[in-house]
Protein backbone atom coordinates (compact mmCIF):
# COMPACT_ATOMS: atom_id res chain seq x y z
CA UNK A 1 0.00 0.00 0.00
CA UNK A 2 1.34 3.82 -0.74
CA UNK A 3 1.02 5.77 2.19
CA UNK A 4 0.59 9.38 1.94
CA UNK A 5 0.47 12.14 5.10
CA UNK A 6 -1.84 14.96 4.21
CA UNK A 7 -0.79 18.23 6.13
CA UNK A 8 -3.88 20.63 6.72
CA UNK A 9 -1.40 23.23 7.74
CA UNK A 10 2.00 22.98 5.83
CA UNK A 11 4.14 25.48 7.48
CA UNK A 12 7.05 24.03 8.93
CA UNK A 13 5.26 20.14 8.61
CA UNK A 14 8.92 19.18 7.95
CA UNK A 15 11.39 20.49 10.09
CA UNK A 16 13.81 17.61 8.81
CA UNK A 17 14.29 19.79 5.93
CA UNK A 18 16.43 22.30 7.27
CA UNK A 19 19.33 19.82 7.79
CA UNK A 20 18.82 18.50 4.30
CA UNK A 21 20.24 19.63 0.80
CA UNK A 22 16.93 20.22 -1.07
CA UNK A 23 17.07 20.03 -4.98
CA UNK A 24 14.05 22.67 -6.05
CA UNK A 25 12.17 20.19 -9.01
CA UNK A 26 9.18 21.40 -10.97
CA UNK A 27 5.65 19.90 -10.51
CA UNK A 28 4.96 19.48 -14.70
CA UNK A 29 2.76 16.54 -15.15
CA UNK A 30 0.07 14.75 -12.88
CA UNK A 31 -1.96 11.57 -14.16
CA UNK A 32 -4.48 9.28 -13.29
CA UNK A 33 -3.14 5.79 -13.99
CA UNK A 34 -6.13 3.40 -14.28
CA UNK A 35 -5.36 0.02 -12.85
CA UNK A 36 -2.56 1.41 -11.46
CA UNK A 37 -2.54 -0.51 -8.42
CA UNK A 38 -1.84 -4.53 -8.00
CA UNK A 39 -5.38 -4.13 -6.66
CA UNK A 40 -6.44 -2.96 -9.83
CA UNK A 41 -7.84 0.71 -8.33
CA UNK A 42 -6.48 3.88 -10.37
CA UNK A 43 -3.63 5.48 -8.63
CA UNK A 44 -2.07 9.57 -9.20
CA UNK A 45 1.32 9.88 -10.78
CA UNK A 46 3.53 12.73 -10.32
CA UNK A 47 6.02 13.79 -13.03
CA UNK A 48 8.63 16.67 -11.36
CA UNK A 49 11.73 17.78 -13.62
CA UNK A 50 14.86 18.11 -11.95
CA UNK A 51 17.26 21.14 -13.37
CA UNK A 52 20.06 18.28 -13.95
CA UNK A 53 17.90 16.82 -16.17
CA UNK A 54 16.72 14.28 -14.19
CA UNK A 55 12.85 13.11 -13.43
CA UNK A 56 11.32 11.85 -10.23
CA UNK A 57 8.15 9.98 -10.63
CA UNK A 58 5.77 9.67 -7.41
CA UNK A 59 2.46 7.85 -7.09
CA UNK A 60 -0.05 7.83 -5.10
CA UNK A 61 -3.70 5.76 -4.61
CA UNK A 62 -6.93 8.16 -6.13
CA UNK A 63 -8.41 7.79 -2.96
CA UNK A 64 -5.58 9.11 -0.87
CA UNK A 65 -5.23 12.13 -3.96
CA UNK A 66 -9.22 12.56 -3.87
CA UNK A 67 -9.40 12.87 0.17
CA UNK A 68 -6.58 15.34 0.51
CA UNK A 69 -8.09 17.15 -2.42
CA UNK A 70 -11.48 17.07 0.11
CA UNK A 71 -10.11 17.98 3.34
CA UNK A 72 -8.08 21.02 1.64
CA UNK A 73 -11.32 21.97 -0.01
CA UNK A 74 -13.02 22.18 3.73
CA UNK A 75 -10.06 23.93 5.17
CA UNK A 76 -9.42 26.85 2.59
CA UNK A 77 -12.58 26.65 0.02
CA UNK A 78 -13.25 25.59 -3.41
CA UNK A 79 -10.18 27.39 -5.14
CA UNK A 80 -12.40 26.78 -8.59
CA UNK A 81 -14.64 28.70 -7.81
CA UNK A 82 -14.67 32.70 -7.12
CA UNK A 83 -12.03 35.43 -8.23
CA UNK A 84 -8.89 34.12 -9.62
Amino acid sequence: MIGLTIHVEGDNCWPDLKNREIIKGDLVSVAALPEGMTSGRTSVGFRVELPDGKVVFCETTMRLFLNAANIFKVKYGNELEGPA
